[in-house]
């Protein structure tokens, strides 16, 4: 049974990604999203924080059009689920999710030009 109650959109986009573990030491990693919507995101990477770890990601949204610049967004989230890929063919990722309190927190923070 679907559980969400928000559209997700299947989008994969470059993934810049940051977290501090109980000790204070801050972490990052970097990986592709399968998919985004306003309730949180799945991102593909060989770096996954650990679940309930409070996570700042940075989406990396190309321009529909060369000529015109790409979007960054931020947003901050909780880790609910990592998966490690058990062989070759099965990536690692996790799965975020954003508090409907916390969803007017995406926020742009830059337009840049950038390669795909």
């Amino acid at each position: 049974m679907e559980r969400r109650n928000s559209l997700r959109y299947r989008l994969p986009a470059t993934v810049v990604f940051s977290w501090e573990n109980a000790q204070g030491r801050r972490f990052q990693g970097e990986g592709e999203t399968r998919d985004l919507s306003v309730a949180g995101a799945y991102v593909y990477s060989s770096t996954c924080p650990p679940i309930s770890a409070r996570v700042l990601i940075e989406v990396l949204l190309p321009s529909p059009r060369r000529a015109t610049k790409g979007v960054a967004i931020r947003v901050e989230g909780g880790v609910v689920r990592v998966e490690h890929g058990s062989d070759g063919t099965i990536s690692s990722g996790f799965a975020m999710a954003i508090r409907v309190a916390d969803r007017e927190r995406f926020r742009l923070v830059r337009l840049e030009r950038w390669s795909d």
